[in-house]
Order: C-alpha cells, then structure tokens, then sequence
C-alpha cells in the first residue's frame, strides 16, 4: 500500500471518491434540513400573522354588530310609526300624544360604516392563504359585496333626517311638555322621559325630553307633500333595514366560522384581544 508524505496509508480513489461523495450527501442534507426549518418557521409566522389577522376582523365584526343592534332598532321604529301615522291619515283617525314618539322616529336616521382594517390587511397576505372556502366567501360578502353596494345607494338615497327637516321646521314644534311622560323599550334598555343628565358644557344636571308635535295635525292629514315624504322615506329605511340585517346575519356566522378556524369558543377569543389591547 501506497504511503502519503506524512507515512499513512493514502486512501485508494476508490475510498476517496466515496467519502468525498459522504461529505457531499451530509452537506447537502445540512442544506435541506436548514431550508426545510426556516420554511416551517416562516410558516409558522405566516399562520400566526392569519390568526392575529382573523381575531382582528372577528373584533371589528362584533363592534360592527353591536352597532348593527341599534341602528335596525332605529329604522324598525322609524318604519313602524311612518306606517301608523300613514294609517292615521288614511283613517283621519285624531291626533293623540302617542303620536309624539312617532313624529320623532319617522325623522330619525342611522348609518353603519364598515370597520375592515383587518380585512384590508387579510387582503394583503392574501385571503386564499385561509384554504378555507367557506369563511371566503362570507367575508368577501359582507365586506366586497353588501358594504359597498350599501355605500353607493346612499348617494342616491338621502339622509332621512335632513330629508324631513325642512318640513318639520314649517310644520312641527319640538316637544317642550315635561309633565308628558314618554316610554319606550330598546332592544336592550328601557328609556323614559323626560330624563335628568349631567351637561358637562353647562357643568349642571338638566332635563330634557323628546319627540315632536303637530302645528295643525288636521292641516297635516290633508297635506299630499307630507304623505308623499312618508311614503318615499319608507322605501329608503326599507333598502337599509334589508342591507343591515344582511351585514348582520353574514356578520354573525363569519364570527362563527373565524371561531371553529381558530378551535377556539367566543370566551377564549375575547380574552386573547382583551390582552391585546392592553
């Protein structure tokens, strides 16, 4: 056997080509091992950017829908004394006080804007990465389909407010009568008045009431403009009503579905953006 300079045994080329092969083999599986955990662990970032994501567009849908709760309170009244009083004018039933309530509902208004930082940025990672149809779809609903088409409607629909204010300033006087008690029942309050609340600008407590009253009821009953405004006002309360139970019945089972991705129960998501916020 050949010798090397320092005396040893030198390797055959048969031996050498083989262990440099070895080495090649360690190497490259080194290589792999080492791309194949900063993939995992890349992943893993990615995944975890989605849940943070989810949790945010699960907070912002509960916001919206606390909102949501309110606002369909509103237009339903608003919907429910505009056909009374149409009722009333038909009938030429008389005027009572009860009446007062619902001149103030049917001038009364809501809007409910979309929150959708969370989307927006879910976008941005790309919501296919979800692997999860189901959840797509309820979220491009509610937020690129119902949202917008609601948004753009309002340019065509007016504020209900200002739609009645004119006529309300000619023909309508605010109710002032604090001996009238007024009461009516939220979907989660009850509130009558007239009602005592600190003014912070005033820096006193003070008194207050609601609702409106006709100048001339029976003027009113045969006044074709003020039924007309009734009837176009009903169509646009009507378009909201539909539009915000849609973003709410979507909302409640995209918040369901954010849920069952995350394995977690309502309890345990709350916690988590609990502490995230603080």
């Amino acid at each position: 056997m050949e010798k090397n300079k320092t005396g040893k045994p030198a390797l055959s080329a048969g031996k050498y080509f083989k262990y440099a092969i070895g080495e090649i083999v360690l190497v490259m599986i080194g290589i792999l091992l080492a791309l194949q955990v900063n993939n995992w662990n890349e992943q893993r970032k990615e995944n975890q950017e989605i849940e943070n994501v989810l949790l945010k567009i699960y907070s912002e849908l509960q916001i919206g829908l606390n909102a949501l709760g309110g606002d369909i309170f509103i237009l339903q009244k608003g919907y429910q004394s505009t056909y009374k009083i149409s009722e009333s004018i038909q009938n030429n039933t008389p005027y009572d006080n009860s009446m007062i309530l619902d001149f103030w509902f049917i001038k009364m208004d809501e809007y409910n804007l979309a929150r959708q930082t969370g989307y927006e940025k879910l976008k941005s990672l790309g919501i296919d990465k979800l692997n999860n149809q189901k959840l797509e779809n309820y979220l491009h609903g509610i937020y690129e389909q119902i949202y917008p088409r609601l948004s753009r409607q309002l340019e065509f629909y007016p504020n209900i407010n200002t739609y009645f204010s004119e006529y309300y300033l000619e023909n309508f006087i605010y109710n002032s009568d604090m001996d009238l008690e007024i009461e009516f029942k939220t979907h989660t309050d009850t509130y009558k008045f007239p009602i005592e609340s600190y003014d912070e600008i005033l820096d006193r407590e003070v008194t207050y009431t609601i609702g409106y009253k006709p100048r001339d009821f029976e003027k009113l009953k045969s006044d074709p403009k003020f039924y007309q405004l009734l009837q176009e006002s009903q169509k646009f309360r009507s378009y909201k009503l539909n539009k915000f139970k849609a973003i709410k019945k979507n909302g409640i089972e995209a918040r369901k579905l954010i849920r069952d991705y995350l394995k977690s129960d309502s309890l345990t998501i709350e916690n988590i953006i609990t502490k995230a916020q603080q």
